[in-house]
C-alpha cells in the first residue's frame, strides 16, 4: 500500500514511527510517498491515523479489499467517538 502525503518527507519522517525511514520517499519539496505494504491491518490503521494527525492531505493507493477493511476500522473509531 502506498500513501501519497502533501507534506515534506522530513516532516512526515519526524512524525511517524522511527522504524519507517526507509519507507518514506520525497516526491518534491512539498510531498512524499510512504510505503506501508506487508504490515498487518492494525499497524496500517495506526499509520494512517498517524498521517491524519499531520493535518496534511493524503491519498491511499491500495487494493479495494484493504481500503474497505481500513474504512471499517476507522468507522469503528468514529462510532466510539460519536457515542
Amino acid at each position: 500500500m502506498r500513501v501519497t502525503v502533501q507534506a515534506p518527507a522530513d516532516a512526515v519522517l519526524a512524525h511517524l514511527h522511527p522504524l519507517l525511514p526507509g519507507r518514506v520517499a520525497p516526491i518534491d519539496d512539498h510531498s512524499c510517498t510512504v510505503q506501508l505494504g506487508g504490515d498487518t491491518l492494525p499497524v496500517v490503521t495506526r499509520r494512517v491515523l498517524e498521517l491524519a494527525v499531520l493535518d496534511a492531505e493524503f491519498t491511499i493507493d491500495a487494493l479495494d479489499d484493504l481500503r474497505d477493511r481500513l474504512h471499517s476500522r476507522i468507522h469503528q473509531v468514529l462510532d466510539v467517538l460519536s457515542s
